[in-house]
């Protein structure tokens, strides 16, 4: 695999990672499990925006 590859990869397993913690919070009424679910989300999207960054980075060389 390329790097460009691996990190589309690694693009769409933190999407998927974001997309569960977002439907687990819906589940849940326990204010400490959404507590904990949304910065497992939140982190999720920073990783996301990281490899995205990455991406485009390799895209642009």
């Amino acid at each position: 695999m390329t790097p460009l590859e691996i990190l589309n990869v690694a693009l769409k397993r933190e999407e998927e990672a974001y997309d569960f913690y977002e439907e687990m919070i819906k589940k849940h009424n326990s204010s400490a499990i959404e507590d904990i679910l949304t910065k497992l989300k939140d982190s999720e999207y920073k990783h996301r925006k990281i490899i995205e960054d990455k991406i485009s980075e390799i895209r642009s060389q």
